[in-house]
């Protein structure tokens, strides 16, 4: 592994190649049409529970024609023009802090079906695009709902391979039921479209990169982030990009290379230039911004999901107690992991079980000023369990190097347990409420 320093001359996710577009799919009805050298740009904004997703494009075709591009998401998004000017605002954000990367090289059907399983759910004109999502559960409908799209926008036969229906498929077979379709004009002359902007819900970081082996190739990608100062070392750790076959050269070189940036704190102000959406998104925290590039063949076998880190376990545990001090089950959700264990009692091993166990934790928690808790944070080795139960918990699911952590007032005490799920990324899998006596002061 080679580190070095390089500086982060584009900010946006960037995939260049020729004859093809990345990050987005996209559909021709004539197969002579040449797209030329498209780039692909993409903002991300994320809290932990939702994401936003500008997307901008610059496009060029041999001759005038019809394009329908469309992306993959994993929820129902909505669909909006980002703020015009945003990623200049954006580049500006990035020369003043000098962002930089820190690099590392890596060596080298027939008839339309009575009950269709497709659901319109948005159907926009957005500037120059005109935006449809679907919700599709079947293959067979998504090709029925795309040749019918094409003949009611006058855009002639969709040329529908098989490489388009495997990758769709694979899609579907991954729970992603949700896609967003853009028809946008491309002519003999570079434009850039102005950015669309999703936001959807997503407990992790998301990004589609699968949708790239309709074309392969090779090129750049380059994502562009921003998140909670306390959960933002995703940046070095969670998120990772890599192809489908990790091939050498002749040398034994790896034939693709992974860049991380270091972070940089941005103002309200900043991100309210940047786009004024991701600053109500952001209201409650203290963002960062970071970037990760790739540059190889695109050609994926994952898409970018990536689970949110916290720095340590102190910021887990005061984000959690946060969460049931002021009643947000939804953020409580993406904080814990099973198996669980939960007062000294019983080990709780599906999610939503225990969610709705935590429905009463909530409850008697809510407002009771927990958040401003001591904390006491010890090793789980060191740590003197009080049972059996707990010890014997500790034992068979926790690892040596997670810890036990005591949030304390004078009359009460909170036990969490936490464990390393991965690089940089904490998870609660302990609670345990108990009261403790209060020692009155003698005169």
């Amino acid at each position: 592994m080679r580190w070095r320093l390089r500086s982060l001359a584009l900010i946006v996710a960037t995939m260049s190649l020729t004859a093809a577009r990345a990050d987005r799919g996209a559909i021709v009805a004539e197969k002579d049409v040449d797209l030329q050298e498209p780039a692909q740009r993409a903002l991300i904004a994320h809290n932990g529970l939702e994401e936003m997703l500008i997307l901008q494009t610059d496009v060029q075709a041999n001759k005038a024609t019809k394009v329908v591009e469309f992306m993959p998401l994993p929820s129902q998004p909505t669909v909006h023009l980002a703020r015009e000017g945003c990623f200049k605002v954006l580049q500006e954000t990035v020369d003043r802090h000098g962002l930089r990367y820190v690099t590392y090289t890596r060596g080298t059907g027939t008839g339309v079906a009575q009950e269709s399983t497709v659901r319109l759910v948005v159907a926009e004109q957005l500037g120059p695009h005109q935006v449809r999502v679907v919700e599709v559960s079947d293959i067979d409908d998504f090709m029925q709902w795309v040749e019918r799209f094409f003949e009611e926008n006058g855009l002639g036969k969709p040329n529908l391979d098989g490489n388009l229906r495997r990758v769709v498929a694979s899609y579907l077979e991954a729970g992603l039921r949700f896609f967003a379709f853009d028809v946008i004009t491309v002519v003999n002359e570079r434009k850039t479209v102005q950015p669309l902007m999703y936001r959807f819900e997503s407990e992790e970081i998301y990004y589609p990169l699968r949708v790239t082996n309709l074309y392969g190739g090779s090129g750049s990608i380059e994502l562009l982030i921003i998140a909670p100062e306390d959960i933002s070392l995703l940046m070095y750790y969670g998120l990772h990009m890599s192809p489908a076959s990790e091939r050498t050269t002749k040398d034994g070189a790896l034939t693709y290379r992974l860049w991380r940036s270091g972070m940089v704190r941005l103002t309200e102000t900043e991100l309210e230039r940047i786009e004024p959406s991701m600053a109500t998104l952001l209201r409650t925290e203290v963002p960062v911004l970071g970037a990760v590039k790739y540059e190889g063949p695109l050609v994926f076998a994952t898409d970018v999901k990536s689970p949110f880190g916290h720095g340590s376990p102190e910021t887990l545990a005061r984000r959690f107690l946060r969460a049931l001090d002021e009643g947000e089950t939804d953020r409580l959700g993406t904080l814990i992991t099973v198996p669980f264990a939960l007062d000294h009692r019983s080990v709780v091993e599906h999610k939503k079980d225990l969610m709705e166990k935590f429905a009463e934790v909530v409850r008697r928690t809510r407002g009771s000023g927990i958040s401003s808790y001591r904390l006491n944070i010890t090793p789980i080795e060191d740590y003197p369990h009080s049972n059996q139960f707990d010890r014997a918990f500790a034992e068979k699911h926790l690892r040596q190097v997670d810890y036990a952590i005591v949030a304390e007032s004078q009359t009460r005490e909170i036990l969490l347990y936490t464990r390393q799920i991965g690089h940089g990324a904490y998870r609660i899998v302990g609670f345990s409420d108990q009261h403790k006596v209060k020692v009155e002061s003698r005169e």
